[in-house]
């Protein structure tokens, strides 16, 4: 089975009167979770006046994948092109 990638256009069952809707692909929730694994490791490995430091890169990827999810699921709609008045 295919694996969706960021930046990717996939039709998703979104469950909301059983529509099917083409889906702009932010971030994969393994991409997610690995870094979120990560965090995890270093939290058992890293010294603790170390961990600041080390971990905050992986952080500031995790909150950036879930700002470009907020910011694009915030924004409104806009009106597709075959909607258009003639």
């Amino acid at each position: 089975m295919a694996r969706p990638a960021p930046g990717e256009i996939w039709r998703v069952d979104l469950g909301l009167a059983a529509k099917v809707r083409p889906c702009l692909v932010l971030s994969t929730q393994e991409r997610s979770q690995q870094f979120q694994r990560w965090l995890a490791q270093m939290r058992g490995t890293a010294r603790p006046e170390e961990f600041a430091a080390v971990s905050s890169g992986y952080r500031l990827e995790i909150e950036r994948m879930q700002a470009e999810i907020l910011d694009y699921l915030l924004r409104p709609p806009t009106l597709r092109r075959d909607a258009l008045p003639a």
